[in-house]
């Protein structure tokens, strides 16, 4: 019939005014897909000039996701071409020039011709009615499965939360009513605690709970129902089952007057207090190990320069004095070069000292032996260390047969006689006492020089300080360090009491045993 159309000279001009003015779009293509006609509207709806287009392929007109697909689709219908829709039940796209695509239907028809097989595609934008279509479905797909979906998401919700609640691995989670009473209740703490979860329901909160613990938390909840305060990350006072727990709490209705209802988490925090702490102790060893390290920087550049310096300069004088009569200068300068390579021994021994102990290579020796004749020989052997005019004023009380290691004692003794007459004046008096009950032995030394600092008694025993007080005294830190281990390892406390500007008196005391 199209044929005949075209023959007729009528129906020529009428299909002119058809393709012309048509309100849908018409494409006529070969059936390799090249454009041999394409109507204004056409034109108009996908944005091109004809001579874009006249020529080309069809799938220009096509979003080239769809290319190859289309390429397929039109071999098959070259094939065998009719009269049809094209896609049924997919939906088709055009593609405008700007690249912008639009929804369209499609329908085919062909014809024969002098020149061959020609395809004719029927282009309607179906944009609107896709529009209005969606809009209906939804609204259909609304009213048809509201009651239905919101039935199944009301108790897929609840079966959800309650799952949340009952097997809540941290605590507990629960609702509370103002009567403070369970709504619901659920978290492996309840398990800790033997209680039944269904029991607890419409209970007063938490009766497995320590009354203490029970007043704290009322109290706190108390501000959320009068007050709408939310609590967050309070840490209670009490232990639970063993462990550390924070508790949050909020109204669960916004803008609710009164409020009605509030939620409860209270969460297990303990691995994170452990890891807290661990972290603390981390930084604080870290910072002490900061501290000792300058203490050391700062000791070894004073206490290994003086000595080093005097070395070098009295064996420089040396080599100047080469007379005869020169000797007792010589003598003299090599008794400071022996009296510097003693101090610089002494420094090395207490490095060396401190290095064993912390090795654990010091174990005490235990023997019997009196440690009254072990004093008086450690005093004969110190007296020519001491400032002039100093003495020491030493007494015994109790039985003198005592079971402790005599070389680590005679280390102890030493060092705290070598400080108290360090730190203190020439002519000043030492005390030195020593005593033994059934129960202790008790070794003490004051002395009345410079003193100690509140400020720096809390490190006085530790590695390298030095007090405020101290810093232009000969000394490396250690001493009463060593002394303090030494205490330690035969089972032994050092303290001691002082008054800056009035002296220091320390104590060692051992507990009275044989092993």
């Amino acid at each position: 019939m199209l044929k005949k159309l075209i023959q007729s000279d009528v129906s020529n001009e009428h299909f002119k005014a058809f393709f012309e003015h048509a309100a849908i779009g018409i494409v006529v293509t070969t059936l390799t897909g090249e454009i041999t006609a394409i109507n204004p509207f056409a034109l108009e709806k996908f944005g091109y000039d004809s001579t874009e287009l006249i020529g080309g392929k069809i799938e220009t007109l096509i979003p080239k996701r769809f290319h190859a697909k289309h390429v397929n689709y039109r071999e098959d219908y070259s094939e065998n071409p009719d009269s049809r829709p094209m896609g049924i039940g997919m939906d088709l796209f055009g593609a405008r020039k700007d690249g912008t695509e639009f929804p369209v239907e499609v329908s085919l028809g062909h014809y024969v011709s002098q020149d061959g097989q020609y395809v004719i595609a029927y282009i309607a934008d179906i944009s609107r009615r896709k529009s209005v279509e969606s809009e209906f479905e939804e609204l259909h797909a609304e009213l048809e499965n509201t009651v239905e979906e919101r039935t199944k998401e009301l108790r897929r919700t609840e079966h959800l939360f309650l799952q949340l609640l009952k097997n809540y691995p941290d605590g507990v989670i629960c609702i509370v009513d103002q009567h403070y009473r369970f709504v619901y209740t659920g978290g492996e703490l309840h398990r800790q605690l033997n209680a039944n979860i269904d029991e607890l329901i419409g209970q007063e909160i938490f009766p497995f709970f320590p009354e203490g613990l029970r007043s704290v938390i009322l109290s706190e909840l108390s501000r959320v129902f009068i007050h709408k305060e939310r609590i967050t990350g309070l840490e209670l006072p009490y232990t639970i089952a063993g462990g550390t727990y924070v508790l949050d709490s909020f109204p669960l209705i916004e803008g609710e007057d009164p409020i009605q209802y509030i939620g409860i988490i209270i969460k297990n925090i303990t691995e994170l207090k452990k890891a807290e702490q661990s972290l603390r102790e981390d930084l604080r060893i870290e910072k002490d190990l900061n501290e000792l390290k300058s203490r050391f920087v700062s000791m070894a550049s004073h206490e290994f320069r003086t000595p080093l310096s005097t070395i070098l300069s009295s064996a420089y004088l040396i080599g100047q004095y080469s007379s005869e009569a020169d000797h007792p200068k010589r003598d003299r300068h090599l008794q400071r070069i022996i009296s510097s390579v003693n101090t610089l021994t002494g420094i090395l021994d207490d490095f060396l000292n401190l290095g064993k102990i912390e090795e654990g290579k010091v174990q005490p020796r235990f023997s019997d032996f009196n440690v009254e004749d072990l004093i008086k020989n450690t005093l004969d052997q110190i007296k020519h260390n001491l400032k002039k005019d100093q003495e020491i004023n030493y007494q015994h009380d109790g039985d003198p047969m005592v079971f402790l290691d005599t070389s680590l004692l005679k280390h102890i003794l030493m060092n705290l006689i070598s400080n108290a007459s360090k730190f203190s004046s020439e002519g000043a008096p030492i005390e030195l006492v020593s005593s033994q009950t059934p129960n202790r032995i008790e070794i003490s030394v004051r002395d009345y020089g410079i003193g100690v600092s509140p400020e720096d008694q809390e490190h006085l025993l530790e590695r390298f300080y030095r007090g405020a007080n101290a810093q232009n005294i000969q000394g490396t830190g250690l001493g009463l360090s060593i002394v303090n281990k030494y205490a330690e390892i035969m089972n032994g406390q050092v303290w001691f009491e002082s008054e800056l500007n009035q002296g220091t008196k320390f104590t060692v005391v051992f507990a009275r045993s044989k092993e």
